[in-house]
């Protein structure tokens, strides 16, 4: 594939650094990684931090010329910055470059598939959704849904480390996708016990961009995503604050005060299980997934998918499960920090847990 040059926008934030140690991992000595910061200093500190051939330009994504300058020479974008339009999106098509984005915003994933029929005549990829969760939990969802004749439910659970490191901003994101509403009631509130690799575990029902995806992708209408921290004392305090109405509301309050111990774990849990029919008998099919961090996976899987989109040509928009299968991403991304098992064959007698 020879050089590639590769802007990673959003790239001095703590997804969007290890974004570009991954990007340099997976890429190897073929690759310029170029820091997309709205501050020249700031990238430029990155940059240098980075070592290899990082560079760094300024790169505003709320500026359109802004993004235009900043995308010029560029093989691959991977956006790991909030967009309140999929500006860059729309620089990728004109200029011809595939573009990966992490993004959970339901409207900006909304209104970047719409540009799918575009996408293909300037013959780019645009994945959305394209980390662990949304983005791996898709492809496990597919992948569990796969192996049955026929699927009437679909379940989705993250346990989460409350030692992660993802920021201040990280947790924010959480605390409002946890404090949605489901289904007219109050998010976070709904509790079921789900599978997970470590052992069974209690999760709460909350609402997910991505549950949209899966109904459409894979034509299931029952579609569930549950979530809940490693600590429960942790978990009543934000099941409180949302019935208190704090949360949403001062998420970005609450985030500052969230601490990462380097020397203390901060694994991550993912599981999918379709519940349907094999042979005309019910049965279920678990995948489950572990990794050593959050933003660890989620850095990993949007530097293998850019790779892949770089690599098999990619067109169009939408989430990875449009473009690729888990096991492929897997592979391309070639770490023993994220690993995954599956069971089939299990029948099932009586309904899912917690329903």
């Amino acid at each position: 594939m020879g050089m590639v040059e590769i802007v990673v926008a959003g790239a001095s934030g703590v997804l969007g650094r290890m974004i570009c140690t991954e990007a340099q991992r997976i890429f190897g000595d073929d690759v310029t990684v170029v820091v997309g910061d709205r501050r020249e200093s700031r990238g430029r500190e990155t940059a240098a931090g980075l070592g290899g051939r990082a560079r760094s330009v300024v790169m505003d994504v709320a500026d359109d010329e802004s993004v235009r300058t900043g995308l010029r020479g560029a093989d691959l974008v991977i956006v790991a910055v909030g967009q309140s339009k999929p500006r860059v999106q729309d620089a990728c098509i004109q200029l011809g470059v595939p573009c990966v984005d992490v993004t959970t915003d339901a409207e900006v994933v909304a209104r970047v598939v719409e540009r799918d029929d575009e996408a293909r005549r300037s013959k780019v990829a645009l994945v959305v959704m394209a980390g662990l969760f949304p983005g791996l939990s898709g492809l496990l969802a597919q992948q569990a849904a796969a192996s049955l004749d026929s699927v009437d439910r679909l379940d989705i659970a993250l346990r989460q480390s409350t030692n992660a490191e993802v920021g201040p901003s990280g947790v924010a994101d959480m605390l409002r996708i946890v404090s949605a509403p489901v289904h007219g009631r109050p998010g976070f509130r709904e509790r079921a016990r789900l599978p997970f690799r470590s052992g069974s575990a209690a999760v709460r029902r909350i609402a997910h961009a991505e549950q949209r995806v899966l109904t459409e992708e894979i034509g299931v209408s029952d579609v569930a995503y549950w979530t809940a921290w490693d600590n429960e004392r942790f978990n009543r305090m934000v099941g409180a604050l949302i019935r208190a109405r704090v949360l949403p509301r001062m998420a970005s309050a609450f985030a500052v005060l969230a601490q990462h111990t380097p020397d203390r774990p901060q694994r991550v849990e993912l599981m999918a299980r379709a519940g349907g029919r094999v042979d005309g008998e019910a049965a279920d099919r678990i995948v489950q997934l572990s990794a050593d961090s959050d933003y660890g996976a989620t850095a990993t899987v949007a530097a293998a998918l850019g790779a892949m989109a770089l690599e098999q040509r990619w067109a169009g928009s939408g989430p990875p499960l449009r473009f690729s299968t888990l096991g492929a991403v897997l592979a391309r991304a070639s770490t023993p920090g994220i690993t995954m098992s599956e069971s089939r064959g299990t029948k099932r007698s009586g309904p899912l847990d917690g329903h």
